[in-house]
Protein backbone atom coordinates (compact mmCIF):
# COMPACT_ATOMS: atom_id res chain seq x y z
CA UNK A 1 0.00 0.00 0.00
CA UNK A 2 2.91 2.51 0.92
CA UNK A 3 4.10 1.59 -2.21
CA UNK A 4 1.20 2.33 -4.29
CA UNK A 5 0.86 5.73 -2.38
CA UNK A 6 4.50 6.35 -3.55
CA UNK A 7 3.90 5.61 -6.88
CA UNK A 8 0.79 7.96 -6.85
CA UNK A 9 2.52 10.32 -5.47
CA UNK A 10 5.13 10.81 -8.13
CA UNK A 11 2.38 10.17 -10.96
CA UNK A 12 -0.09 13.28 -9.26
CA UNK A 13 3.20 15.43 -8.95
CA UNK A 14 3.74 15.07 -12.45
CA UNK A 15 0.00 15.52 -13.25
CA UNK A 16 -0.14 18.51 -11.14
CA UNK A 17 2.48 20.13 -12.93
CA UNK A 18 1.05 19.67 -16.63
CA UNK A 19 -2.06 21.05 -15.23
CA UNK A 20 -0.55 23.94 -13.42
CA UNK A 21 1.54 25.51 -16.26
CA UNK A 22 -0.17 24.28 -19.51
CA UNK A 23 2.57 24.62 -21.38
CA UNK A 24 2.36 23.65 -24.97
CA UNK A 25 5.68 21.91 -24.64
CA UNK A 26 3.90 19.06 -22.52
CA UNK A 27 3.01 17.64 -25.89
CA UNK A 28 5.05 15.87 -28.89
CA UNK A 29 5.50 18.39 -32.19
CA UNK A 30 2.82 17.84 -34.37
CA UNK A 31 4.77 16.99 -37.55
CA UNK A 32 3.07 16.05 -40.75
CA UNK A 33 -0.82 16.93 -40.29
CA UNK A 34 -3.79 15.15 -42.29
CA UNK A 35 -3.24 18.05 -45.06
CA UNK A 36 0.48 16.29 -46.26
CA UNK A 37 -0.24 13.93 -49.14
CA UNK A 38 2.00 11.57 -47.68
CA UNK A 39 0.16 11.32 -44.31
CA UNK A 40 -1.89 8.47 -45.09
CA UNK A 41 1.35 6.57 -45.05
CA UNK A 42 2.58 7.70 -41.66
CA UNK A 43 -0.85 6.36 -40.27
CA UNK A 44 -0.53 2.87 -41.57
CA UNK A 45 2.45 2.43 -40.33
CA UNK A 46 1.57 3.60 -37.21
CA UNK A 47 -1.16 0.89 -37.32
CA UNK A 48 0.88 -1.71 -37.62
CA UNK A 49 3.55 -0.59 -35.21
CA UNK A 50 0.31 -0.74 -32.34
CA UNK A 51 -0.79 -4.42 -33.59
CA UNK A 52 2.86 -5.44 -33.05
CA UNK A 53 2.33 -3.53 -29.44
CA UNK A 54 1.69 -6.54 -26.75
CA UNK A 55 0.89 -6.36 -23.06
CA UNK A 56 -1.98 -3.78 -21.65
CA UNK A 57 0.18 -0.90 -20.14
CA UNK A 58 2.37 -0.88 -23.14
CA UNK A 59 -1.30 -0.26 -25.20
CA UNK A 60 -2.35 2.25 -22.90
CA UNK A 61 0.65 4.20 -23.22
CA UNK A 62 0.89 3.45 -27.05
CA UNK A 63 -2.43 4.92 -27.33
CA UNK A 64 -1.97 7.88 -24.86
CA UNK A 65 1.02 8.73 -27.12
CA UNK A 66 -0.99 8.87 -29.96
CA UNK A 67 -3.97 10.62 -28.87
CA UNK A 68 -1.36 12.99 -27.68
CA UNK A 69 0.04 13.61 -31.19
CA UNK A 70 -3.75 13.52 -32.92
CA UNK A 71 -3.86 16.57 -30.34
CA UNK A 72 -1.02 18.53 -31.41
CA UNK A 73 -1.82 17.73 -34.81
CA UNK A 74 -5.23 19.03 -34.29
CA UNK A 75 -4.37 21.98 -32.82
CA UNK A 76 -2.18 23.13 -35.31
CA UNK A 77 -5.05 22.30 -38.41
CA UNK A 78 -7.48 24.54 -36.19
CA UNK A 79 -5.20 27.31 -36.18
CA UNK A 80 -5.35 27.24 -39.62
CA UNK A 81 -9.13 26.38 -39.82
CA UNK A 82 -8.19 23.30 -42.35
CA UNK A 83 -10.85 21.16 -43.12
CA UNK A 84 -9.35 17.82 -41.52
CA UNK A 85 -9.29 19.42 -38.03
CA UNK A 86 -12.52 17.43 -37.28
CA UNK A 87 -11.21 13.97 -38.20
CA UNK A 88 -7.95 14.51 -36.52
CA UNK A 89 -10.35 15.76 -33.51
CA UNK A 90 -12.66 12.65 -34.23
CA UNK A 91 -9.32 10.51 -34.17
CA UNK A 92 -7.38 11.60 -30.82
CA UNK A 93 -11.22 11.12 -29.15
CA UNK A 94 -10.72 7.29 -30.38
CA UNK A 95 -7.63 6.79 -29.08
CA UNK A 96 -8.00 8.29 -26.14
CA UNK A 97 -11.32 5.80 -25.70
CA UNK A 98 -8.86 2.91 -26.65
CA UNK A 99 -6.85 4.13 -23.79
CA UNK A 100 -10.21 4.47 -21.44
CA UNK A 101 -10.77 0.79 -22.36
CA UNK A 102 -7.40 -0.89 -21.61
CA UNK A 103 -7.34 0.83 -18.55
CA UNK A 104 -10.57 -0.20 -17.11
CA UNK A 105 -9.37 -3.69 -17.70
CA UNK A 106 -6.13 -2.70 -16.27
CA UNK A 107 -7.19 -1.09 -12.74
CA UNK A 108 -4.04 0.45 -11.94
CA UNK A 109 -3.52 4.08 -10.31
CA UNK A 110 -0.52 4.81 -13.21
CA UNK A 111 -2.58 3.70 -16.01
CA UNK A 112 -5.39 5.96 -14.50
CA UNK A 113 -3.15 8.89 -14.10
CA UNK A 114 -1.75 8.87 -17.00
CA UNK A 115 -4.95 8.77 -18.61
CA UNK A 116 -6.05 12.51 -16.24
CA UNK A 117 -3.36 14.15 -17.66
CA UNK A 118 -4.33 13.54 -21.45
CA UNK A 119 -7.34 14.67 -20.95
CA UNK A 120 -6.05 17.89 -18.99
CA UNK A 121 -4.08 19.00 -21.86
CA UNK A 122 -7.30 18.75 -24.13
CA UNK A 123 -8.68 21.31 -22.13
CA UNK A 124 -6.17 23.27 -22.06
CA UNK A 125 -4.74 22.67 -25.46
CA UNK A 126 -8.20 23.37 -27.78
CA UNK A 127 -9.13 26.64 -25.41
CA UNK A 128 -6.40 28.10 -27.19
CA UNK A 129 -7.53 27.85 -30.19
CA UNK A 130 -11.20 28.04 -30.07
CA UNK A 131 -11.33 31.67 -31.37
CA UNK A 132 -9.58 31.38 -34.23
CA UNK A 133 -11.78 28.19 -35.68
CA UNK A 134 -15.33 27.93 -38.10
CA UNK A 135 -18.38 27.59 -36.12
CA UNK A 136 -18.67 23.85 -37.77
CA UNK A 137 -15.20 22.67 -35.50
CA UNK A 138 -16.36 24.73 -32.72
CA UNK A 139 -19.16 22.39 -32.35
CA UNK A 140 -17.02 19.54 -33.03
CA UNK A 141 -14.66 20.21 -30.51
CA UNK A 142 -17.45 21.47 -27.76
CA UNK A 143 -18.76 18.03 -28.03
CA UNK A 144 -15.73 16.58 -27.02
CA UNK A 145 -14.88 18.35 -24.42
CA UNK A 146 -18.37 17.48 -22.93
CA UNK A 147 -16.67 13.80 -23.64
CA UNK A 148 -13.61 14.49 -21.72
CA UNK A 149 -15.46 16.29 -19.51
CA UNK A 150 -17.28 13.19 -18.40
CA UNK A 151 -14.36 11.08 -18.59
CA UNK A 152 -12.15 12.95 -16.41
CA UNK A 153 -15.21 13.22 -14.08
CA UNK A 154 -15.26 8.97 -13.57
CA UNK A 155 -11.63 8.73 -13.30
CA UNK A 156 -11.35 10.92 -10.70
CA UNK A 157 -14.77 8.68 -9.06
CA UNK A 158 -12.16 5.67 -9.53
CA UNK A 159 -8.89 7.51 -8.46
CA UNK A 160 -10.72 8.53 -4.73
CA UNK A 161 -12.28 4.90 -4.25
CA UNK A 162 -8.43 3.89 -4.15
CA UNK A 163 -7.02 6.94 -2.39
CA UNK A 164 -8.90 10.00 -1.87
CA UNK A 165 -5.39 12.36 -1.11
CA UNK A 166 -3.94 11.56 -4.47
CA UNK A 167 -7.81 12.29 -6.23
CA UNK A 168 -8.15 15.62 -4.37
CA UNK A 169 -4.39 16.78 -5.47
CA UNK A 170 -5.08 15.37 -9.08
CA UNK A 171 -8.67 17.43 -8.46
CA UNK A 172 -7.68 20.83 -7.12
CA UNK A 173 -4.37 20.76 -9.74
CA UNK A 174 -7.02 20.77 -12.54
CA UNK A 175 -10.01 23.08 -10.28
CA UNK A 176 -6.91 25.71 -10.31
CA UNK A 177 -6.10 25.17 -13.67
CA UNK A 178 -10.17 26.07 -14.25
CA UNK A 179 -10.09 28.84 -12.45
CA UNK A 180 -7.22 30.44 -14.09
CA UNK A 181 -9.16 29.78 -17.49
CA UNK A 182 -12.09 31.10 -15.81
CA UNK A 183 -10.53 34.51 -15.30
CA UNK A 184 -9.85 34.76 -18.78
CA UNK A 185 -13.01 34.43 -19.88
CA UNK A 186 -14.94 36.86 -17.18
CA UNK A 187 -11.85 39.80 -18.02
CA UNK A 188 -13.17 38.87 -21.63
CA UNK A 189 -16.75 39.19 -20.63
CA UNK A 190 -17.49 36.14 -22.67
CA UNK A 191 -20.87 34.89 -20.52
CA UNK A 192 -21.41 31.44 -21.83
CA UNK A 193 -17.56 30.14 -22.10
CA UNK A 194 -17.99 31.64 -18.50
CA UNK A 195 -21.18 29.48 -17.22
CA UNK A 196 -19.34 26.20 -19.03
CA UNK A 197 -15.82 26.72 -17.40
CA UNK A 198 -18.32 27.20 -14.27
CA UNK A 199 -19.98 24.25 -14.61
CA UNK A 200 -16.56 22.14 -15.10
CA UNK A 201 -15.11 23.30 -11.86
CA UNK A 202 -18.73 22.64 -10.13
CA UNK A 203 -18.64 18.91 -11.58
CA UNK A 204 -14.64 18.56 -10.27
CA UNK A 205 -15.54 19.73 -6.67
CA UNK A 206 -18.79 17.15 -6.69
CA UNK A 207 -16.54 14.68 -6.93
CA UNK A 208 -14.23 15.96 -4.63
CA UNK A 209 -16.64 16.69 -2.11
CA UNK A 210 -18.53 13.26 -2.08
CA UNK A 211 -14.98 11.43 -2.11
CA UNK A 212 -13.89 13.79 1.10
CA UNK A 213 -16.89 13.67 2.91
CA UNK A 214 -17.34 9.73 2.54
CA UNK A 215 -13.84 8.73 3.94
CA UNK A 216 -13.73 6.73 7.02
CA UNK A 217 -11.01 8.14 8.59
CA UNK A 218 -9.46 10.98 6.86
CA UNK A 219 -5.95 11.75 7.61
CA UNK A 220 -4.55 14.82 9.09
CA UNK A 221 -2.70 15.38 5.57
CA UNK A 222 -5.63 14.93 3.58
CA UNK A 223 -7.45 17.38 5.62
CA UNK A 224 -4.68 20.01 5.82
CA UNK A 225 -3.96 19.65 2.11
CA UNK A 226 -8.05 19.52 1.02
CA UNK A 227 -8.69 22.71 3.36
CA UNK A 228 -5.70 24.29 2.15
CA UNK A 229 -6.89 23.90 -1.17
CA UNK A 230 -10.53 24.75 -0.65
CA UNK A 231 -9.29 28.33 0.91
CA UNK A 232 -6.85 29.11 -2.48
CA UNK A 233 -10.31 28.17 -4.71
CA UNK A 234 -12.50 30.64 -2.50
CA UNK A 235 -9.43 33.05 -3.20
CA UNK A 236 -9.42 32.32 -6.91
CA UNK A 237 -13.13 33.16 -7.32
CA UNK A 238 -13.20 36.58 -4.78
CA UNK A 239 -10.75 37.51 -7.10
CA UNK A 240 -13.09 36.85 -10.00
CA UNK A 241 -15.71 38.08 -8.07
CA UNK A 242 -14.09 41.69 -7.97
CA UNK A 243 -13.78 42.12 -11.34
CA UNK A 244 -16.00 44.88 -13.30
CA UNK A 245 -17.44 42.23 -16.15
CA UNK A 246 -18.22 39.61 -13.06
CA UNK A 247 -21.64 37.71 -14.55
CA UNK A 248 -24.52 38.53 -12.59
CA UNK A 249 -27.81 36.42 -12.90
CA UNK A 250 -27.66 32.33 -12.92
CA UNK A 251 -23.85 32.07 -13.53
CA UNK A 252 -23.01 34.64 -10.33
CA UNK A 253 -25.27 32.60 -8.17
CA UNK A 254 -23.89 29.23 -9.39
CA UNK A 255 -20.15 30.54 -8.69
CA UNK A 256 -21.08 31.90 -5.17
CA UNK A 257 -23.37 28.76 -4.33
CA UNK A 258 -20.29 26.71 -4.76
CA UNK A 259 -18.37 28.78 -2.82
CA UNK A 260 -20.52 28.13 -0.21
CA UNK A 261 -20.41 24.57 -0.84
CA UNK A 262 -16.67 25.00 -0.57
CA UNK A 263 -16.87 26.50 2.73
CA UNK A 264 -19.46 23.81 3.61
CA UNK A 265 -17.04 20.89 3.18
CA UNK A 266 -14.19 22.23 5.11
CA UNK A 267 -16.09 22.66 7.66
CA UNK A 268 -17.71 19.21 7.85
CA UNK A 269 -14.19 17.83 7.40
CA UNK A 270 -13.34 20.16 10.19
CA UNK A 271 -15.82 19.34 12.88
CA UNK A 272 -14.89 15.67 13.28
CA UNK A 273 -11.33 16.79 14.27
CA UNK A 274 -12.67 18.95 16.89
CA UNK A 275 -12.34 16.10 19.90
CA UNK A 276 -8.98 14.81 18.20
CA UNK A 277 -7.23 17.98 17.30
CA UNK A 278 -8.66 20.91 18.17
CA UNK A 279 -5.76 23.26 17.18
CA UNK A 280 -5.83 22.16 13.61
CA UNK A 281 -10.16 23.40 13.72
CA UNK A 282 -8.93 26.33 15.20
CA UNK A 283 -6.21 27.19 12.75
CA UNK A 284 -9.01 26.19 9.93
CA UNK A 285 -11.51 28.02 11.13
CA UNK A 286 -9.64 31.62 11.48
CA UNK A 287 -7.66 30.76 8.64
CA UNK A 288 -11.29 30.70 6.24
CA UNK A 289 -12.63 33.33 8.38
CA UNK A 290 -9.66 35.93 7.67
CA UNK A 291 -9.56 34.97 4.19
CA UNK A 292 -13.54 36.20 3.70
CA UNK A 293 -12.52 39.38 5.89
CA UNK A 294 -9.68 39.76 3.57
CA UNK A 295 -12.17 39.48 0.50
CA UNK A 296 -14.78 41.88 2.11
CA UNK A 297 -12.43 44.63 2.42
CA UNK A 298 -10.83 45.13 -0.90
CA UNK A 299 -14.76 45.41 -1.78
CA UNK A 300 -16.17 48.95 -2.35
CA UNK A 301 -18.81 50.87 -4.44
CA UNK A 302 -20.58 49.12 -6.95
CA UNK A 303 -19.62 45.78 -5.77
CA UNK A 304 -23.05 45.92 -3.42
CA UNK A 305 -24.56 42.11 -4.51
CA UNK A 306 -20.62 40.58 -3.70
CA UNK A 307 -20.22 42.37 -0.29
CA UNK A 308 -23.53 40.54 0.56
CA UNK A 309 -22.31 37.58 -0.46
CA UNK A 310 -19.32 37.70 1.64
CA UNK A 311 -20.54 38.62 4.98
CA UNK A 312 -22.74 35.71 4.41
CA UNK A 313 -20.12 33.25 3.48
CA UNK A 314 -18.30 34.95 6.77
CA UNK A 315 -21.27 34.30 8.72
CA UNK A 316 -20.70 30.34 8.14
CA UNK A 317 -17.46 30.55 9.74
CA UNK A 318 -18.92 32.53 12.44
CA UNK A 319 -21.76 29.64 13.10
CA UNK A 320 -19.05 27.50 13.05
CA UNK A 321 -16.84 29.55 16.29
CA UNK A 322 -19.93 28.99 18.40
CA UNK A 323 -20.27 25.18 17.49
CA UNK A 324 -16.12 25.00 18.00
CA UNK A 325 -16.48 26.56 21.10
CA UNK A 326 -19.59 24.66 22.47
CA UNK A 327 -18.46 21.30 21.62
CA UNK A 328 -14.46 21.73 22.73
CA UNK A 329 -15.96 22.32 26.04
CA UNK A 330 -18.21 19.05 25.90
CA UNK A 331 -14.83 16.71 24.63
CA UNK A 332 -12.25 18.60 26.02
CA UNK A 333 -11.70 17.87 30.16
CA UNK A 334 -8.96 20.27 30.80
CA UNK A 335 -10.83 23.03 32.16
CA UNK A 336 -8.12 25.31 31.41
CA UNK A 337 -7.68 23.99 27.79
CA UNK A 338 -11.11 24.82 27.44
CA UNK A 339 -10.90 28.47 28.27
CA UNK A 340 -7.72 29.10 26.39
CA UNK A 341 -9.73 28.07 23.20
CA UNK A 342 -12.50 30.18 23.81
CA UNK A 343 -10.54 33.10 24.78
CA UNK A 344 -8.58 32.44 21.38
CA UNK A 345 -12.13 32.17 19.65
CA UNK A 346 -13.63 35.70 21.19
CA UNK A 347 -10.04 37.56 20.74
CA UNK A 348 -9.61 36.84 16.81
CA UNK A 349 -13.59 36.93 16.25
CA UNK A 350 -13.57 40.26 18.17
CA UNK A 351 -10.44 41.52 15.42
CA UNK A 352 -12.28 40.25 12.72
CA UNK A 353 -15.35 42.16 13.63
CA UNK A 354 -13.52 45.24 13.87
CA UNK A 355 -12.37 45.12 9.90
CA UNK A 356 -15.80 44.86 9.16
CA UNK A 357 -16.56 47.63 10.94
CA UNK A 358 -14.54 49.91 9.43
CA UNK A 359 -16.79 49.33 5.65
CA UNK A 360 -19.89 51.37 7.47
CA UNK A 361 -21.34 53.51 5.43
CA UNK A 362 -19.18 52.21 2.56
CA UNK A 363 -22.53 50.21 1.09
CA UNK A 364 -26.00 50.86 1.35
CA UNK A 365 -28.67 50.57 4.57
CA UNK A 366 -29.27 46.06 4.28
CA UNK A 367 -25.53 45.78 4.52
CA UNK A 368 -24.81 48.07 7.20
CA UNK A 369 -27.25 46.51 9.73
CA UNK A 370 -26.06 42.76 8.76
CA UNK A 371 -22.63 44.57 9.70
CA UNK A 372 -24.09 45.64 13.02
CA UNK A 373 -26.58 42.25 13.71
CA UNK A 374 -23.12 40.30 12.75
CA UNK A 375 -20.92 42.56 15.41
CA UNK A 376 -23.36 42.39 18.17
CA UNK A 377 -23.95 38.59 18.00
Amino acid sequence: MKNMRYVYGICAGCLCAVIAYAQFSVLPSAGMTAKNPLYIFERMGESIGTIFTFGREAKITRFIILAEERLSEASVLAGERHQKTEDTIAAFDSYVQKAETEVDREHTAMARVALLESVAKHFVVFEEVLDTVSEEMRVSIEMSFEEDRKRQKRLLFETADADALIASELGFASIRERLARLKIEVERGRQYETAIITGHIKDLFAVLASAALHEESPSKEFLVLLSNDITRALESFDEIQRSPKYPSGEVGGTIHALKEQLIGVQISLSRNMIPIDPEFVLDVLFAGAESRIAAFDRLGEGQEEIARMMLSEYEEYLVFADEVETRTGRFILDREQNITIANEIQQRISAFNAQIAVKRGVFPGDIESNIDRIISR
